[in-house]
């Protein structure tokens, strides 16, 4: 009997290389390329439905309720205070200016704690900088 599993003893033996034919192409399904594609694909449809789908239905309940969307309301008047501002405001002001306020403000702040920060830090470690600069 012929054991299959059993290795050639002798160098006139040979083992049949696992060649495919010429012209033999593998199925679609098993090219990692073209299932990477089909995957990506398949995603960027689903994420594409998803987003028709939920842009609809914002859209439906909004007009159902006679919500409207835009910008238009930055022209209106806000009717309340903003406690410290750096330009002219008041409570007859629009709220496209109380946003400009407010992003001011934002940046004022910003301003002010990066050089809190920028201080403190040099003077924390104001040594290992000058010895860095002396490299």
């Amino acid at each position: 009997m012929i054991d299959p599993f059993r290795v050639a003893e002798t160098p006139s033996m040979s083992v049949r290389p696992n060649v495919r034919p010429a012209g033999h192409k593998p199925p679609f399904w098993r090219d990692r390329a073209k299932r990477a594609l089909i995957f990506q694909i398949i995603l960027v449809a689903v994420v594409a439905a998803f987003l028709i789908y939920i842009i609809g239905n914002t859209q439906a309940n909004l007009n159902a309720r006679g919500i409207t969307t835009g910008f238009g309301f930055l022209g209106n008047t806000a009717g309340f205070g903003i406690g410290q501002t750096l330009i002219e405001y008041s409570s007859q002001s629009t709220y496209g200016r109380t946003f400009v306020i407010g992003l001011l403000n934002t940046l004022l702040v910003g301003g002010w704690g990066i050089g809190c920060f920028d201080y403190w830090f040099y003077r924390r470690y104001r040594a290992a900088i000058t010895q860095l600069a002396d490299r």
